[in-house]
């Protein structure tokens, strides 16, 4: 509980259907007081663990306001007449309020040790970032920059080239072909004549020979 905020409970089992949370969260809006009531459900065996705490939570309001106490009897019974004149508690116990004036020196502490090790880690991801994995994501980029350009090449000068090559041939031989069957019909009306003359030849040949023709 503080002077910004309040906290309340109720404490039962079940403590489900209670509305006291609604009543009284009603209540502090109506009212503008920073706060919440709310149910607190605890089984009976752990009751004992619940009720147990309030000891606890007693001496430390006891603590707050020893605190605020001293703080009273300190400042407010003997105020500071200007901003220039010397604490109370530094003219007391100056050694604790030079203590307390530095924090404990706990930002030393952490500056000196766990600061140190955190710049040093920082430094070393920092190096292997820049040296290590830049430059195996580089040598990978570049790998693969060349795989390109000799794929590149290869396609380009052996792989186009033959192709284009014997596309070449593919169509002169086409070509050839297709000049043969356009000249076949006079081709064969030429070889027949010549087989009819020389079958006649012979067959002149042969009658003069035997006596049958005269020539």
């Amino acid at each position: 509980m503080t002077e910004r905020a309040r906290l309340a409970a109720v404490i039962g089992w079940p403590v489900a259907q209670s509305v006291s949370p609604l009543m009284h969260n009603f209540w502090l809006k109506q009212h503008g007081i920073k706060g919440a009531y709310i149910a607190l459900p605890v089984a009976p065996e752990n009751f004992s663990q619940c009720i147990g705490i309030l000891p606890l939570m007693g001496f430390a309001i006891v603590l707050v306001f020893v605190g605020l106490g001293i703080g009273w009897w300190l400042y407010a019974i003997r105020p500071i007449q200007n901003a220039k004149e010397e604490d109370v508690l530094e003219s007391a116990v100056p050694t604790v309020y030079g203590w307390l004036a530095h924090r404990l020196y706990f930002d030393e502490l952490y500056d000196a040790t766990l600061l140190k090790w955190y710049a040093a880690l920082a430094w070393l991801a920092d190096w292997l970032d820049r040296r290590v994995w830049g430059g195996i994501v580089a040598a990978v980029s570049d790998g693969f920059r060349g795989l390109g350009v000799v794929n590149k090449s290869v396609d380009s000068h052996w792989i186009d080239g033959t192709f284009d090559k014997g596309c070449e041939e593919l169509v002169t031989g086409g070509g050839v072909l297709a000049w043969m069957q356009a000249q076949r019909a006079p081709g064969y009306l030429r070889v027949l004549a010549f087989g009819v003359l020389l079958l006649a030849g012979l067959a002149l040949m042969i009658g003069a020979a035997t006596g049958q023709v005269r020539l």
